[in-house]
């Protein structure tokens, strides 16, 4: 079972998907602590409800519609989102995980793509980044100094 906020049809707003049609599964809960969790009030605990990654594929397959956004306020902070993305994926959908990077990503499946959103931390916001999550990511990275290179060596 996965807790869910609310699964919807609309156009994609970010990432190089920018205005494809989405359907976008809100999971409920957000990294403890984090000042960043969904706190928009139609989010709220009232609207979670419990369903099966069957009962998720069906309403996303309604839609007739390929893309789909897995988004929240962390969706990794369910233990099962895992299973969801990689029951996606077999299913030839193109799956998107929208994530803080503060949770191990290392048991999602290869063909989703992944989206960190990462936040600057503060005082106000527990945890930080886990670094080793940056070496499942696809992206380039642009340097134009040795000092810049030198530290994605690091990272």
């Amino acid at each position: 079972m996965l807790k869910v906020n609310e699964i919807f049809f609309d156009l994609q707003s970010e990432t190089t998907f920018v205005g494809f049609p989405s359907v976008f599964v809100s999971l409920a809960g957000g990294t403890p602590g984090s000042r960043y969790a969904s706190l928009n009030p139609k989010h709220a605990l009232i609207n979670e409800k419990d369903m099966t990654i069957e009962e998720i594929v069906k309403e996303i397959s309604r839609y007739n519609c390929y893309i789909v956004v897995i988004t929240g306020g962390e969706p990794l902070a369910q233990n099962k989102t895992h299973l969801l993305i990689t029951n996606l994926v077999k299913k030839n959908y193109l799956v998107l995980l929208e994530t803080n990077g503060k949770m191990n990503i290392n048991q999602i499946n290869n063909k989703a793509i992944i989206v960190m959103k990462i936040k600057y931390p503060n005082i106000e916001d527990e945890g930080r980044i886990q670094l080793e999550n940056l070496k499942y990511l696809r992206l380039p990275m642009v340097t134009s100094t040795l000092f810049d290179f030198r530290i994605f060596e690091i990272i």
